[in-house]
């Protein structure tokens, strides 16, 4: 039977020498790997259906168990500023790789596609991309069988910022009970209230979110506690995103000392100038 249906590409792979098996996220059956015959063919009629992070209209084959099929297909949104470049393209792989991790194949899980489809439409367009990461973690921590507290103070109730975060305990805790968790992640108050702001809004809702590169950093460092905790995965993509922060640190700082160079060059030209000898 013939079924048609929305997909988001995760993955695709050559499969022998002509053909290619494609992994879909479907909005009705859960993940799913399809085989497309002559898929490696330049000319191919759904080649455009096949590129990683878009979403199309598929009708084919849903197989209860192995590969299904598809037999035509036609694209409902393209991330061409994704794949033009190289650290989108890293981010949206993270999130496709914690999709595919995050639950079962088979499984329809129809939140977690609109979570997808929303999160690459708004790298797409531009939207912060380590502020959707870090939302895009929290989001899914319940669905790796991590019920953390992120409404109020997990010691008294109290909903009244700052927070920080305690590991042990779970969840946020306020200033006054700052001392029940000698452990606690010392996160910067302002992270703390992005964070909260985050974990309890619709991604649809946020529209922009202007932080400081530190504030930044901070949300980092929450998230990769909480999934070193947590979670323990390890994927290749968070680590290329990783080496791509650590290379932009090394040029802000290169900057930073060309930056105090020309300053005190300038500094001693004025100093030993004839207005002020």
């Amino acid at each position: 039977m013939q079924e048609t249906f929305e997909g988001i590409v995760l993955f695709r792979r050559q499969y022998r020498e002509e053909d290619t098996i494609v992994k879909l996220l479907t909005k009705e059956f859960g993940k799913r790997m399809f085989f497309i015959r002559r898929g490696q063919q330049s000319n191919h009629a759904m080649r455009a259906q096949l590129i990683p992070f878009s979403k199309n209209q598929y009708v084919g084959t849903i197989n209860p168990s192995g590969f299904s099929f598809v037999k035509e297909a036609s694209t409902l949104a393209f991330p061409r500023k994704v794949l033009e470049d190289l650290t989108l393209q890293s981010y949206a792989s993270y999130f496709v790789q914690l999709i595919d991790a995050v639950f079962e194949d088979f499984d329809p899980q129809p939140h977690l596609y609109h979570l997808l489809n929303d999160t690459l439409l708004k790298l797409n367009e531009g939207f912060n991309h380590d502020i959707l990461m870090v939302y895009f973690e929290i989001y899914l921590l319940p669905y790796f069988g991590t019920q953390l507290n992120w409404q109020h103070c997990q010691v008294c109730g109290r909903r009244q910022e700052p927070f920080d975060f305690s590991i042990n305990l779970g969840g946020l805790i306020c200033r006054q009970h700052f001392n029940n968790d000698p452990y606690r992640l010392h996160i910067s108050p302002k992270a703390m209230h992005v964070a909260f702001l985050l974990a309890n809004t619709s991604l649809n809702k946020i529209n922009s979110i202007n932080v400081s590169i530190e504030t930044i950093t901070e949300l980092k460092r929450l998230t990769k506690e909480l999934y070193q905790e947590f979670v323990g995965i390890r994927l290749k993509s968070k680590q290329f995103i990783n080496e791509i922060d650590q290379l932009d640190q090394k040029y802000q700082s290169i900057l930073s000392k060309r930056g105090s160079k020309r300053t005190s060059s300038l500094q001693s030209q004025v100093d030993n100038s004839p207005d002020n000898r």
